[in-house]
């Protein structure tokens, strides 16, 4: 299980290989978190917001191993 966490100041949706994670909320400096299986093959993460206003405010801040 690996775990992505991002600072965000608006909702936003990641998508990883195919499964959708609909992240809310959002201020500055938040932080959430998402949980995923990472089966070795190559993995695919795109992330989109319909609240964007000029840019995404967002930021990786950690990739962890475990739950």
């Amino acid at each position: 299980m690996w775990r992505l966490v991002f600072q965000h100041e608006q909702p936003f949706t990641v998508t990883i290989d195919g499964a959708r994670y609909e992240i809310g909320g959002g201020a500055p400096g938040q932080e959430s978190s998402v949980l995923f299986q990472y089966g070795g093959t190559p993995v695919s993460v795109e992330v989109t917001s319909a609240s964007i206003e000029g840019r995404l405010r967002l930021r990786l801040v950690a990739i962890v191993q475990g739950p």
